[in-house]
Parts: structure tokens; sequence; C-alpha cells
């Protein structure tokens, strides 16, 4: 009896189906009451430019505006900074990050927008790879089983190499005082986007892959 180690791999394309989006509004004052009322309205404001954009508001969440005291430079002292975010979990649409640029470009709110980007069947999917991923080890075995006179009887054990891919990506879109810009953030690199092109896009994708390493028992 005897035993030897081969590789398998599978990959699948896998398509983001699901978003979460994150609208952050900020301003500052040097009165605490005029920096909280002026995030309300823009908050206020946003979403009833969401709904003449024909965006259905039953999925969005608010939270409590916030305020802080923060350095300010132009001053060298401290100013009041008011923050509010509201938040949506959906299907996943560039159409729908178009909307909710434009909307928030229009008014030239300063603050934040990001998407964070899921796939919700990455978990079954891993588990599919893995499965292929020993059945194309196996073949490999086969062969070698079959050039060498022997048969494989089954297998001691199983390892699962580390090079999977994480099917997850975000965008970070910020809008300071005077740029407005959209900048979109990945794996550290920053590439500028011009926001009328995302309803074009079409759906990304992002690409799967599970390694083992597999001890077969000869005889």
């Amino acid at each position: 009896m005897g035993k030897m180690i081969t590789k398998g791999k599978a990959t699948r394309k896998l398509a983001y189906d699901q978003m979460r989006c994150s609208v952050k509004f900020v301003e500052k004052s040097k009165i605490t009451g005029d920096a909280l009322a002026q995030v309300e309205k823009e908050c206020d404001q946003y979403l009833d430019d969401l709904q003449k954009l024909g965006f259905q508001l039953a999925g969005v969440k608010a939270e409590q505006a916030s305020v802080q005291k923060v350095y300010d430079p132009e001053t060298n002292g401290e100013i009041f900074q008011a923050n509010r975010k509201i938040y949506l979990e959906t299907g996943y649409s560039n159409e729908l990050i178009d909307t909710l640029m434009k909307a928030f470009q229009e008014h030239n709110y300063h603050g934040e927008i990001s998407f964070q980007s899921k796939c919700t069947k990455q978990n079954e999917v891993e588990k599919e790879l893995v499965n292929e991923a020993v059945a194309d080890a196996r073949k490999m075995a086969e062969v070698i089983a079959d050039s060498t006179g022997t048969e494989i009887k089954g297998f001691s054990r199983i390892r699962l190499e580390e090079n999977d891919e994480n099917c997850f990506d975000e965008k970070m879109f910020d809008f300071d005082e005077v740029e407005h810009n959209p900048v979109y953030y990945r794996e550290k690199a920053t590439l500028g986007f011009d926001r009328s092109n995302f309803a074009e896009l079409g759906v990304p994708e992002t690409e799967i892959t599970k390694s083992v390493a597999v001890e077969w028992i000869l005889e």
C-alpha cells in the first residue's frame, strides 16, 4: 500500500447581486444647532429628490444626526461638525448607483457615498468548487495510478490551499467643499470615473477559485 498527493483546482465567475449603499452628509458651523439643522435639511431634501427620480424609499434607513468638535485649520481652533447617514441594502444596480450619485451631485452636498457589493451565493458556490477541485485532483491521480499499475482505494486527507478570491468589492465617493468628482477605491488603487457611465457598465463579476491538495491511498 502506498500514497501519493495530487492537486486540483476549480474556478467560476460570479456576478455581484447585492449591494449596501451608504450616504453620509457632513456640515460644519461655529454653532452646534446650525450644523445639525443643515445636515437634517440636506438629508430630507436628498430623500425628496430620490422620490422625484422614481426611487422607492421603503428600504431606506436613516441614522440620527450627531455632532462633534473638530479642528478647523482656517481659524486654528475648534468648530462643530454634524453628520447624518442614510443607508439601504438592495439588489445590485448600476442604474441605482447612477441615481444616488446624480441626486447628491446636483445640490453639491458635502459628504460621501459608498457602495459595498457582494455575492449572496458565495458560500454555496465555494462548496461546489471544493468538490470540483477534488474531482480535478482525482483525474490526475487516476492517470498516475493507471501508469503505475496501482489502484486508488480512497484518500487519507485533503488540504484546502489558501489562494481564494474574496467575493467583495467596495466603491467610495468623497465630495469635498471644492471638488465634487467621484473617486473609486479598490485595493488601494484610485481611478477616476465619469458618473454618467455607470448605467451602461452592466453587472460586474468576480472570479472565485478553490484549490486542494489530496493525499490518495494506493494499492
